[in-house]
């Protein structure tokens, strides 16, 4: 049980990142667009395979909206 919750805590956060990146753009603030791209892409983000899956189960509308 620990570990779901852990992985629905990291894509609660991973979430809100792919809408900061959608709102930076949206304004025009392409650094800090630029920066939550990086931060989403590092080995340690990316490699998060349990989390992308549950956000991609759960929050279909994020990938729309991208």
């Amino acid at each position: 049980m620990e570990e779901e919750e852990a992985v629905e805590d990291r894509a609660q956060v991973a979430g809100l990142f792919v809408l900061l990146i959608a709102a930076a753009l949206k304004v025009g603030n392409v650094n800090l667009a630029y920066a939550a791209c990086a931060a989403l892409n590092s080995a340690s983000v990316s490699r998060l395979k349990l989390t992308w899956g549950f956000l991609r189960d759960h929050r279909p509308q994020l990938w729309e909206e991208w």
